[in-house]
């Protein structure tokens, strides 16, 4: 088994309830074993600004898949949420499944990038990586403490528990009416 965190993310149909549900979906997913969650934050974008604000969170899995098996199964993952990879790369999303970290590894492929490129620029990752896992090692050999005291000027607010429940039962509930 081996250790792998996966960055989520939305600001489509209703951003708390995709991210919950998608973190859901990890965890029955066969070969792999959800081990961690972090909280969800609120985050406001990046790159393309004219869009409304994220729902992120990380989760840590093991699995016994390798990193090019998981990035298919993070991929068939969101195609079955509902994602379409059409548009703005950074533009809105109802879901967004973002290999980070595969144990210590480092895969530069044409389909992979492990750790992800932007990893270290992002506190929106950054940040709810911190949360599960406190100033770990990077694979780079820097602290993740260190790199979220660098990532200034990002607006990333981490909901409490009763906020995020309220989001999602408001969410759901009013998706039924």
């Amino acid at each position: 088994m081996v250790l792998a965190w996966i960055g989520l993310g939305s600001n489509m149909a209703d951003p708390a309830v995709q991210v919950s549900g998608a973190i859901g979906r990890l965890g029955q997913e066969p070969q792999l074993t959800l081990e961690q969650a972090s909280s969800l934050y609120r985050t406001a974008p990046l790159e393309y600004l004219e869009q409304a604000n994220f729902i992120n969170a990380v989760v840590r899995v093991s699995t016994i898949l390798g990193a090019e098996q998981l990035l298919e199964r993070l991929v068939r993952i969101e195609s079955e949420l509902g994602r379409t990879r059409s548009g703005n790369r950074y533009g809105p999303r109802v879901i967004d499944l973002d290999l980070l970290l595969f144990a210590d590894e480092t895969h530069r492929t044409p389909a992979l990038m492990v750790p992800h490129p932007r990893l270290y620029q992002r506190l929106f990752v950054l940040a709810p990586l911190a949360e599960i896992e406190g100033d770990m090692r990077l694979p780079d050999g820097s602290n993740l403490g260190s790199r979220v005291a660098a990532c200034t000027g990002q607006r990333v607010e981490r909901m409490s528990a009763a906020a995020t429940t309220a989001a999602i039962d408001g969410m759901t509930n009013g998706a039924s009416h």
